[in-house]
């Protein structure tokens, strides 16, 4: 869902639960409002489109019932702030309260977003009992109910704790394949205080590419170098109350590779192979369920997905928080991976280009976008961790204390 809530997703949410589609136990991720897919929201298996002007008939598509015409005011009202009625006043009236309804939605985070929901819910369920819209007591009563939960700002003091990172500076007009091109560097001053907006988060990072592409390897070996960041800050005095965990999960629960490099029995193809089962509907529910009871004793969990993008790989994809691909064909990540991350909803935050060490390459930084992500290659990922490649010990860094708590820094 979009973050913060738009109207047409808050009301698209609660008729859908209304009409028991989805219930209160359903997962709801919310998504980063800047990207052009925010409006999803999973429904049965379906992908329902709450912020468009097409909200009705996505609606009707999903729940296959007949929806009165109640159903189809409170639809009006969430996507134009009228609810057809042909009484002048009323409709200003009704215009008036959705804009305070628009600007109450905006102040929310996460949390009282979560509470949003359940008010929606309820209120629903009233306006279908009272089965009018003639007075606005029962919508304004709501909107305040909402105003209520504005979340006021709170100053919070973080450690001043710095780190001084140098990274490389290419010719321009060159493509980046050896380190002879690089002509210089800058340096990069990391607040690591910043890791604190992350401690109540629990953010998910799917890691994508094709089959061999070195992403079980690289989902293990960055969430061992995230570990091993927070153990040091942790030695320090300024963050000895810091409470934060990393994990890593293992999504392609057919071929579980990541599990065998973390477990350290990835050289063994024999064991490996045995290991190894068809995919079903089940499988997919038991590596779906994994994730979500994984990134809640996690604040940050690296989750490693199939090697092929199938509908099972979608199922798992929706339950991240943001993606990073991996790829020794850059094509393959610019024409299949990036897409289905994006209609999946999840930011990219890094793009990684595998590479061999017979190439005469080595691992490097090729792009940054402060804030936002953070590319690469590395070489040789060969099922061995590798949390010492110079590449994941940045990667690491950048997204500990500069990419996530930008991301995220309305919530998770």
């Amino acid at each position: 869902m979009p973050f913060p809530l738009t109207a047409a997703a808050l009301f698209g949410y609660g008729i859908l639960r209304f009409l028991g589609h989805i219930n209160e136990q359903t997962h709801t991720r919310f998504t980063r409002v800047s990207s052009h897919h925010d409006t999803l929201l999973g429904c049965e298996g379906r992908i329902v489109y709450l912020n468009c002007t097409e909200l009705y008939l996505k609606i009707l598509s999903a729940v296959e019932v007949e929806v009165d015409k109640h159903i189809r005011k409170v639809l009006s009202f969430a996507m134009f702030g009228d609810c057809s009625q042909n009484d002048l006043d009323l409709g200003v009236q009704t215009k008036s309260t959705h804009s305070r309804l628009l600007s109450a939605l905006t102040k929310l985070d996460v949390n009282a977003s979560r509470k949003a929901l359940e008010h929606i819910h309820t209120f629903i369920v009233e306006l279908q009992q009272i089965k009018t819209w003639r007075s606005l007591q029962d919508i304004e009563a709501f909107v305040s109910a909402l105003e209520a939960l504005e979340v006021k700002p709170s100053v919070i003091s973080y450690p001043p704790d710095k780190r001084f990172l140098s990274l490389p500076v290419f010719k321009e007009g060159k493509l980046i394949s050896k380190g002879d091109h690089v002509t210089g560097s800058f340096t990069v001053t990391l607040d690591e205080g910043r890791v604190f907006d992350l401690q109540n988060k629990h953010i998910c990072l799917a890691v994508g590419g094709p089959a061999n592409s070195g992403k079980s390897t690289l989902a293990v070996s960055l969430a061992t170098e995230m570990e091993n960041c927070i153990k040091s800050l942790k030695s320090r005095s300024s963050f000895s109350e810091l409470e934060f965990s990393v994990g890593v999960v293992n999504l392609d629960l057919g071929t579980p590779t990541a599990r065998a490099i973390a477990e350290g029995w990835a050289a063994d193809r024999k064991k490996l192979e045995m290991e190894k089962r068809s995919w079903t509907i089940d499988l997919a529910e038991k590596a779906q369920k994994e994730l979500l009871c994984s990134r809640a004793r996690h604040n940050i969990l690296i989750g490693d997905l199939p090697g092929r993008i199938t509908d099972i790989t979608q199922l798992l994809a929706g339950s991240a928080d943001a993606g990073i691909i991996i790829s020794r064909d850059q094509q393959i990540l610019s024409e299949e991976w990036a897409p289905f991350m994006s209609s999946s909803g999840l930011p990219i935050v890094s793009r990684i280009k595998k590479r061999e060490a017979e190439e005469g390459l080595s691992s490097l930084v090729t792009k940054r976008c402060p804030g936002e992500s953070f590319n690469g290659r590395i070489v040789t990922l060969n099922r061995s961790q590798k949390s010492w490649d110079l590449f994941i010990q940045w990667l690491a860094l950048f997204l500990l204390f500069d990419i996530l708590p930008r991301q995220f820094d309305a919530g998770s």
